[in-house]
């Protein structure tokens, strides 16, 4: 038991520590009509507007400052113009998030995606399904003092409507 101690403590001494979050963003859309976007997100309806969007990805940005997670996946991320948007804000505040990733679903009105303060070797969309309202996984690998950790960014339908807990079932399949 002491030989096994002794191998231990210098491993663990040697490591370097790292935080993993995950954060619902709740809906970060931007004010360009795509035809995807959820009604009550479609600018003039509902009060949406560019300076609502624009509060939207502050508030999304100074939470992310205070997670101080190394990385980051996120859920409800509308598309890559309205991330890249919220990255500038991130760097703008000295939150830097030097890798990143976002999942490709055409037709869908969602993605998820991913900050990282360590390099990203890959990243992948996992297509569950061809249908457009059922999400991609998005698969990234990123190196940690070079050596890889493989992570998953999903957000699988929640809702209790008939019919739903098939669909979480395609998702953990995949």
């Amino acid at each position: 038991m002491r030989y096994l101690i002794l191998f231990i403590v210098p491993v663990f001494l040697f490591c370097t520590p790292f935080m993993v979050a995950s954060y619902n963003v709740q809906n970060l859309f931007d004010i360009q009509k795509q035809g995807t976007e959820y009604s009550e997100y479609t600018p003039g309806k509902h009060g949406w507007s560019k300076r609502m969007s624009q509060i939207k990805v502050d508030n999304t940005a100074e939470v992310i400052c205070d997670m101080n997670a190394d990385i980051l996946g996120l859920q409800e991320v509308e598309n890559s113009q309205i991330f890249e948007t919220l990255i500038k804000r991130l760097k703008r505040v000295g939150c830097k998030y030097r890798y990143f990733a976002i999942s490709n679903k055409k037709g869908s009105a969602i993605q998820v995606a991913l900050l990282s303060k360590f390099p990203i070797k890959y990243s992948r969309d996992i297509q569950v399904s061809y249908a457009p309202r059922v999400r991609n996984i998005l698969e990234i690998e990123v190196l940690i003092d070079g050596r890889p950790l493989v992570l998953f960014v999903n957000h699988w339908k929640s809702k209790s409507r008939k019919g739903y807990e098939s669909k979480r079932i395609v998702y953990a399949k995949a």
